[in-house]
């Protein structure tokens, strides 16, 4: 949450030149844009700051705790509130755990910090290199606009839940790519594709099949103790 705060923060840099064309991409107007990005940065923000200040202050944390145990008096939450209400309660205590344990190691945060944040870079610029195998006009210099437009275009949709918040990223890359071409949104897109195929979606089909191996795996493993532990238990 750092690292990815500081690269939003650093891509507002870039808000004239985003938005600065919305009314004219292609034949629509999306200048709606702009309102859906400051909601996102705002609830971004907002979200990082009571993390912060639920992981160092013991009365944001009881606050959090009591405002939902309040709503846990009402009939219609109160079953899922007690629920829960545990599972928040450590949650809530492990944060604050972790925020000590960087505390105490601040070396060891600056490192972690240092990887995560180039790997958010390589991350970002990837698209770069997409825009170039389909052989839009770029200069080397344009690889920083797009690295802080990818992180725009992720951070104004962040709030968006799934699926929705899937689909969000997808077409709000695809608006900050037009935006950079000045190209059509439809060729845009094409290139939001390939992003997300290669980011995204081929990692989930790769996840889906590593754990149906494993699975399997495990399975089979287990069944194999059964039956000699039924075997061993026959001998006896």
């Amino acid at each position: 949450m750092f690292v990815t705060n500081i690269i939003a923060i650093a891509s507002l840099c870039f808000w004239n030149r985003i938005t600065g064309n919305l009314n004219s991409i292609g034949d629509r107007d999306i200048s709606w844009f702009k309102i859906v990005a400051i909601i996102g940065f705002t609830m971004n923000f907002l979200v990082f700051l009571f993390m912060i200040a639920l992981g160092i202050s013991k009365k944001v944390r009881n606050a959090l705790i009591a405002i939902v145990k309040f709503f846990g008096k009402i009939k219609i939450f109160s079953k899922f509130v007690e629920r829960s209400l545990p599972a928040l309660e450590q949650y809530c205590i492990n944060t604050q755990i972790s925020f000590k344990e960087i505390a105490k190691d601040i070396p060891t945060f600056l490192k972690a910090f240092i990887v995560k944040f180039i790997t958010m870079l390589i991350y970002y610029s990837i698209p770069f290199f997409l825009l170039l195998s389909l052989e839009f006009t770029l200069q080397p210099i344009d690889i920083i606009f797009v690295l802080f437009g990818t992180s725009f275009a992720i951070t104004s949709v962040v709030f968006m839940p799934t699926p929705g918040g899937t689909l969000g990223i997808e077409y709000a890359f695809a608006i900050v790519i037009a935006s950079l071409a000045s190209s059509l949104l439809g060729k845009a897109q094409a290139v939001t594709l390939l992003w997300r195929l290669f980011t995204f979606y081929i990692l989930i089909i790769i996840s889906f099949i590593t754990s149906l191996i494993y699975e399997k795996k495990v399975n089979n493993y287990l069944n194999k103790l059964e039956e000699e532990k039924v075997i061993e238990n026959g001998e006896n």
